[in-house]
Protein backbone atom coordinates (compact mmCIF):
# COMPACT_ATOMS: atom_id res chain seq x y z
CA UNK A 1 0.00 0.00 0.00
CA UNK A 2 3.05 2.27 0.83
CA UNK A 3 4.33 1.82 -2.69
CA UNK A 4 1.28 2.41 -4.40
CA UNK A 5 0.48 5.46 -1.96
CA UNK A 6 3.79 6.77 -2.99
CA UNK A 7 3.18 6.43 -6.63
CA UNK A 8 -0.12 7.91 -6.41
CA UNK A 9 1.56 11.03 -4.21
CA UNK A 10 4.22 11.44 -7.27
CA UNK A 11 1.56 10.96 -10.38
CA UNK A 12 -0.17 13.70 -8.60
CA UNK A 13 2.53 16.23 -7.45
CA UNK A 14 3.15 15.77 -11.89
CA UNK A 15 0.07 16.32 -12.23
CA UNK A 16 0.16 19.87 -10.09
CA UNK A 17 3.26 20.31 -11.87
CA UNK A 18 1.70 19.93 -16.09
CA UNK A 19 -1.04 22.38 -14.82
CA UNK A 20 1.62 25.30 -13.22
CA UNK A 21 3.40 24.95 -15.69
CA UNK A 22 1.03 25.59 -18.45
CA UNK A 23 -0.40 28.49 -16.44
CA UNK A 24 2.58 29.56 -16.01
CA UNK A 25 3.56 29.69 -20.07
CA UNK A 26 0.35 31.32 -20.64
CA UNK A 27 0.85 33.91 -17.73
CA UNK A 28 4.43 35.22 -18.40
CA UNK A 29 3.29 35.62 -22.54
CA UNK A 30 0.43 37.47 -21.37
CA UNK A 31 1.96 39.54 -18.83
CA UNK A 32 5.01 40.19 -21.22
CA UNK A 33 2.80 41.48 -23.91
CA UNK A 34 1.50 43.62 -21.59
CA UNK A 35 4.46 45.23 -19.36
CA UNK A 36 5.84 46.44 -22.31
CA UNK A 37 4.64 49.78 -23.08
CA UNK A 38 5.37 50.16 -19.44
CA UNK A 39 8.54 49.08 -19.46
CA UNK A 40 9.27 51.99 -22.64
CA UNK A 41 8.11 54.68 -20.47
CA UNK A 42 10.42 53.72 -17.46
CA UNK A 43 12.76 51.19 -18.03
CA UNK A 44 14.32 51.92 -21.79
CA UNK A 45 17.72 50.76 -22.72
CA UNK A 46 19.52 53.24 -25.09
CA UNK A 47 22.03 52.32 -27.78
CA UNK A 48 25.92 52.87 -26.43
CA UNK A 49 29.17 51.79 -27.99
CA UNK A 50 29.53 48.63 -25.09
CA UNK A 51 26.40 47.14 -26.00
CA UNK A 52 25.42 44.84 -29.10
CA UNK A 53 22.03 46.89 -30.26
CA UNK A 54 21.40 49.88 -32.36
CA UNK A 55 17.82 50.96 -31.11
CA UNK A 56 16.33 51.65 -28.09
CA UNK A 57 14.40 48.84 -26.21
CA UNK A 58 12.60 48.19 -23.29
CA UNK A 59 14.36 46.30 -19.75
CA UNK A 60 13.57 45.05 -16.85
CA UNK A 61 10.93 42.41 -18.52
CA UNK A 62 12.49 39.48 -15.69
CA UNK A 63 10.12 41.24 -13.60
CA UNK A 64 7.46 39.04 -14.53
CA UNK A 65 9.03 35.49 -14.03
CA UNK A 66 10.00 36.58 -10.94
CA UNK A 67 6.49 37.75 -10.01
CA UNK A 68 5.67 34.18 -11.28
CA UNK A 69 8.37 32.38 -9.42
CA UNK A 70 8.07 33.58 -6.54
CA UNK A 71 3.97 32.43 -6.58
CA UNK A 72 5.58 28.93 -6.87
CA UNK A 73 8.10 29.25 -4.18
CA UNK A 74 5.00 30.22 -2.35
CA UNK A 75 2.88 27.20 -3.11
CA UNK A 76 5.51 24.60 -2.43
CA UNK A 77 6.50 26.32 0.48
CA UNK A 78 10.12 27.03 -0.52
CA UNK A 79 10.63 30.02 1.27
CA UNK A 80 14.09 30.39 1.30
CA UNK A 81 14.01 30.65 -2.77
CA UNK A 82 12.42 34.63 -1.50
CA UNK A 83 15.67 35.61 -0.81
CA UNK A 84 16.13 36.19 -4.17
CA UNK A 85 13.36 39.22 -4.24
CA UNK A 86 15.72 41.85 -2.36
CA UNK A 87 18.37 40.82 -4.37
CA UNK A 88 15.96 41.29 -7.43
CA UNK A 89 14.66 44.79 -6.15
CA UNK A 90 18.25 46.15 -6.52
CA UNK A 91 18.23 44.61 -9.91
CA UNK A 92 15.42 46.73 -10.70
CA UNK A 93 16.58 49.88 -9.29
CA UNK A 94 19.86 49.15 -11.33
CA UNK A 95 17.77 49.08 -14.41
CA UNK A 96 16.16 52.42 -13.68
CA UNK A 97 18.78 54.67 -12.39
CA UNK A 98 21.63 52.88 -12.13
CA UNK A 99 23.96 51.90 -8.72
CA UNK A 100 27.32 51.33 -8.49
CA UNK A 101 29.09 48.14 -8.63
CA UNK A 102 30.25 48.18 -4.89
CA UNK A 103 26.96 48.69 -3.60
CA UNK A 104 25.36 45.81 -5.83
CA UNK A 105 28.65 43.37 -4.64
CA UNK A 106 28.30 43.96 -0.94
CA UNK A 107 24.47 43.52 -1.01
CA UNK A 108 24.63 40.27 -3.05
CA UNK A 109 27.12 39.22 -0.30
CA UNK A 110 24.59 39.82 2.23
CA UNK A 111 22.20 37.89 0.66
CA UNK A 112 24.20 35.11 0.14
CA UNK A 113 25.39 35.57 3.90
CA UNK A 114 21.88 35.09 4.94
CA UNK A 115 21.11 32.22 2.44
CA UNK A 116 24.33 30.46 3.72
CA UNK A 117 23.34 31.13 7.76
CA UNK A 118 19.21 30.01 7.06
CA UNK A 119 19.85 27.23 4.48
CA UNK A 120 23.41 25.40 5.91
CA UNK A 121 22.16 22.39 6.69
CA UNK A 122 20.89 21.28 3.17
CA UNK A 123 24.79 21.85 1.57
CA UNK A 124 26.36 18.59 1.06
CA UNK A 125 29.78 20.11 1.55
CA UNK A 126 29.15 20.62 5.42
CA UNK A 127 30.21 16.90 5.63
CA UNK A 128 33.09 17.18 3.85
CA UNK A 129 35.39 18.22 7.07
CA UNK A 130 36.41 21.77 6.11
CA UNK A 131 36.29 24.72 8.28
CA UNK A 132 33.08 26.89 8.49
CA UNK A 133 35.24 30.46 7.93
CA UNK A 134 36.62 27.92 4.28
CA UNK A 135 33.47 26.92 3.48
CA UNK A 136 31.45 30.16 4.00
CA UNK A 137 34.18 32.06 1.68
CA UNK A 138 33.84 29.56 -1.00
CA UNK A 139 30.09 29.70 -1.17
CA UNK A 140 30.36 33.69 -1.24
CA UNK A 141 32.62 33.21 -4.24
CA UNK A 142 30.54 30.92 -6.06
CA UNK A 143 27.12 32.82 -5.20
CA UNK A 144 28.39 36.05 -6.42
CA UNK A 145 30.14 35.18 -9.01
CA UNK A 146 27.73 33.20 -10.64
CA UNK A 147 24.92 35.75 -9.89
CA UNK A 148 27.73 38.10 -12.06
CA UNK A 149 28.15 36.08 -14.67
CA UNK A 150 24.56 35.23 -15.53
CA UNK A 151 24.53 39.33 -15.53
CA UNK A 152 27.58 39.69 -17.56
CA UNK A 153 26.33 36.85 -20.40
CA UNK A 154 22.87 38.37 -20.65
CA UNK A 155 24.19 40.93 -24.08
CA UNK A 156 22.64 39.35 -26.72
CA UNK A 157 18.31 38.56 -27.66
CA UNK A 158 17.45 35.53 -25.89
CA UNK A 159 21.10 34.04 -24.73
CA UNK A 160 20.66 33.35 -21.07
CA UNK A 161 16.62 32.68 -21.54
CA UNK A 162 17.30 30.12 -24.04
CA UNK A 163 19.95 28.83 -21.87
CA UNK A 164 18.31 28.87 -18.45
CA UNK A 165 15.61 27.12 -19.93
CA UNK A 166 17.37 23.91 -20.89
CA UNK A 167 19.33 24.24 -17.53
CA UNK A 168 15.99 24.49 -15.59
CA UNK A 169 14.11 22.09 -17.43
CA UNK A 170 16.90 19.65 -17.17
CA UNK A 171 17.12 20.23 -13.28
CA UNK A 172 13.16 19.70 -12.99
CA UNK A 173 13.12 16.34 -14.51
CA UNK A 174 16.05 14.96 -12.90
CA UNK A 175 15.85 15.96 -9.00
CA UNK A 176 12.66 18.66 -8.86
CA UNK A 177 9.83 19.25 -10.69
CA UNK A 178 9.05 22.24 -8.20
CA UNK A 179 11.22 24.24 -10.69
CA UNK A 180 9.03 23.01 -14.04
CA UNK A 181 6.51 25.84 -14.14
CA UNK A 182 9.50 28.63 -13.76
CA UNK A 183 11.06 27.03 -16.80
CA UNK A 184 7.98 27.53 -18.93
CA UNK A 185 7.37 31.13 -17.24
CA UNK A 186 11.08 31.78 -19.34
CA UNK A 187 9.35 30.36 -22.45
CA UNK A 188 6.72 32.50 -22.33
CA UNK A 189 9.33 35.63 -22.09
CA UNK A 190 11.48 34.16 -24.70
CA UNK A 191 8.93 35.05 -27.35
CA UNK A 192 9.62 38.37 -26.76
CA UNK A 193 13.09 38.34 -25.79
CA UNK A 194 14.19 36.20 -29.05
CA UNK A 195 15.83 37.74 -31.83
CA UNK A 196 14.86 40.74 -32.86
CA UNK A 197 14.09 41.09 -28.89
CA UNK A 198 11.08 43.40 -28.30
CA UNK A 199 12.30 43.56 -24.29
CA UNK A 200 15.63 42.55 -22.10
CA UNK A 201 15.34 40.97 -18.84
CA UNK A 202 17.43 43.99 -17.44
CA UNK A 203 19.35 42.95 -14.22
CA UNK A 204 16.38 41.85 -12.19
CA UNK A 205 15.66 39.03 -14.72
CA UNK A 206 19.78 37.95 -14.97
CA UNK A 207 20.07 38.69 -11.12
CA UNK A 208 17.27 36.59 -9.93
CA UNK A 209 17.91 33.79 -12.35
CA UNK A 210 22.07 33.96 -10.98
CA UNK A 211 20.52 33.78 -7.34
CA UNK A 212 17.99 30.54 -8.47
CA UNK A 213 20.88 28.61 -10.13
CA UNK A 214 23.69 29.51 -7.49
CA UNK A 215 21.16 28.05 -4.74
CA UNK A 216 20.03 25.04 -6.70
CA UNK A 217 23.73 24.12 -7.71
CA UNK A 218 24.99 25.08 -3.67
CA UNK A 219 21.95 22.93 -2.23
CA UNK A 220 22.90 19.68 -4.46
CA UNK A 221 22.69 16.38 -2.04
CA UNK A 222 25.96 14.92 -3.49
CA UNK A 223 29.37 16.15 -5.64
CA UNK A 224 27.70 14.12 -8.12
CA UNK A 225 24.70 16.09 -8.56
CA UNK A 226 27.08 19.47 -7.95
CA UNK A 227 29.00 18.00 -10.83
CA UNK A 228 25.54 17.52 -13.20
CA UNK A 229 24.24 20.87 -12.25
CA UNK A 230 27.63 22.57 -13.49
CA UNK A 231 27.81 21.03 -16.31
CA UNK A 232 25.22 22.20 -17.67
CA UNK A 233 26.51 25.74 -16.62
CA UNK A 234 29.81 25.28 -18.60
CA UNK A 235 29.14 27.18 -22.32
CA UNK A 236 27.57 30.71 -20.16
CA UNK A 237 30.59 30.04 -17.27
CA UNK A 238 33.87 29.39 -19.13
CA UNK A 239 33.18 32.35 -21.22
CA UNK A 240 32.72 34.66 -18.62
CA UNK A 241 35.22 33.08 -16.69
CA UNK A 242 37.75 33.27 -19.61
CA UNK A 243 36.70 36.87 -20.33
CA UNK A 244 37.61 37.96 -16.70
CA UNK A 245 40.44 35.82 -16.31
CA UNK A 246 42.37 37.84 -19.67
CA UNK A 247 40.91 40.88 -18.02
CA UNK A 248 43.01 40.03 -14.75
CA UNK A 249 45.89 39.68 -16.36
CA UNK A 250 45.85 42.55 -18.33
CA UNK A 251 45.12 44.50 -15.46
CA UNK A 252 41.54 45.43 -16.39
CA UNK A 253 38.63 46.73 -14.02
CA UNK A 254 36.67 43.28 -13.97
CA UNK A 255 33.19 45.43 -13.49
CA UNK A 256 34.03 47.78 -16.09
CA UNK A 257 31.59 47.68 -19.02
CA UNK A 258 32.90 46.47 -22.24
CA UNK A 259 32.07 43.80 -25.57
CA UNK A 260 35.48 41.45 -24.82
CA UNK A 261 32.97 38.19 -24.31
CA UNK A 262 33.22 35.68 -26.70
CA UNK A 263 29.58 36.39 -27.57
CA UNK A 264 30.10 40.14 -27.97
CA UNK A 265 32.71 39.41 -30.31
CA UNK A 266 31.47 36.62 -32.47
CA UNK A 267 28.32 39.41 -32.81
CA UNK A 268 31.15 41.54 -34.06
CA UNK A 269 32.12 39.29 -36.42
CA UNK A 270 29.58 39.63 -38.57
CA UNK A 271 27.47 36.48 -36.42
CA UNK A 272 23.20 37.51 -36.07
CA UNK A 273 22.34 37.89 -32.14
CA UNK A 274 20.48 33.99 -33.55
CA UNK A 275 23.71 32.31 -34.55
CA UNK A 276 25.65 33.55 -31.49
CA UNK A 277 22.65 31.97 -28.91
CA UNK A 278 22.15 28.80 -31.14
CA UNK A 279 25.72 28.49 -30.38
CA UNK A 280 25.41 28.41 -26.47
CA UNK A 281 21.76 26.68 -26.86
CA UNK A 282 23.19 23.94 -28.61
CA UNK A 283 26.06 23.50 -26.65
CA UNK A 284 24.22 23.41 -23.08
CA UNK A 285 21.82 21.31 -25.20
CA UNK A 286 24.42 19.08 -25.98
CA UNK A 287 25.44 18.33 -22.47
CA UNK A 288 21.70 18.25 -20.96
CA UNK A 289 21.05 14.97 -23.49
CA UNK A 290 23.94 13.41 -22.25
CA UNK A 291 23.52 13.67 -18.98
CA UNK A 292 20.07 11.45 -19.36
CA UNK A 293 21.82 9.06 -22.23
CA UNK A 294 25.49 8.57 -20.90
CA UNK A 295 28.09 8.77 -17.42
CA UNK A 296 28.73 12.02 -15.83
CA UNK A 297 32.86 10.82 -17.54
CA UNK A 298 31.50 10.97 -20.84
CA UNK A 299 29.26 14.47 -20.18
CA UNK A 300 32.19 16.16 -19.27
CA UNK A 301 34.48 14.37 -22.03
CA UNK A 302 31.75 16.80 -24.82
CA UNK A 303 31.80 19.64 -22.24
CA UNK A 304 35.60 19.39 -22.97
CA UNK A 305 35.14 19.28 -26.59
CA UNK A 306 32.57 22.04 -26.34
CA UNK A 307 35.46 24.64 -25.10
CA UNK A 308 37.82 23.38 -27.82
CA UNK A 309 35.14 23.98 -30.34
CA UNK A 310 34.91 28.07 -27.93
CA UNK A 311 38.50 27.97 -28.96
CA UNK A 312 37.80 27.47 -32.27
CA UNK A 313 35.67 30.12 -32.78
CA UNK A 314 38.09 32.79 -30.66
CA UNK A 315 40.77 31.85 -32.97
CA UNK A 316 38.82 31.43 -36.46
CA UNK A 317 35.81 33.58 -36.14
CA UNK A 318 35.69 35.99 -33.58
CA UNK A 319 37.46 39.96 -33.52
CA UNK A 320 40.16 39.78 -31.50
CA UNK A 321 40.30 40.41 -27.90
Amino acid sequence: MNALDNFLDKNLLFSYQIIYSFLSLVLSFYLTKKCIPFLVKFFIDLPNKRGSHYSPKPKAGGIVFLFLSSFIFLIHKKFIFLLALPLAIVGLIDDYKGLSTSFRLIFQAIIASLFFIFDKDNFFIFNMGSSFFILNILFLVIFIGIINTMNFMDGIDGLVCSCMIIILLTISIKYDLVFLPITFSLVGFLFFNWSPAKVFMGDVGSTFLGFLYAAILLRSNSIVEFAEIFLLFIPLFMDAFSCRLRLLIKGRNLFKPHKLHLYQRLHQAGLSHADVTLIYLSSTLILSISLFLFNIYFSYCLAFLIISFGFYLEKNIAVKF
